[in-house]
């Protein structure tokens, strides 16, 4: 599902005022996601007060 910065930075808000921001975040990203993409997250979370964050490199897989 897609959705836009200030969804992604609403629903991060509203998780730290709920539960505080000891909690990690998981950024999944394939070789075709710019790094600018990216970026944009980790500075959404880091502004909310997240500063948990870990990666993740999504593979693909070939048929054959």
């Amino acid at each position: 599902a897609t959705m836009s910065q200030s969804q992604l930075r609403q629903i991060l808000k509203a998780r730290v005022s709920r539960n505080g921001n000891e909690f990690p975040v998981l950024i999944r990203a394939d070789r075709k996601t710019a790094h600018e993409k990216v970026r944009e997250v980790m500075d959404i979370c880091t502004g909310v007060g997240i500063w948990k964050l870990s990666f993740v490199a999504i593979q693909e897989h070939k048929a054959g």
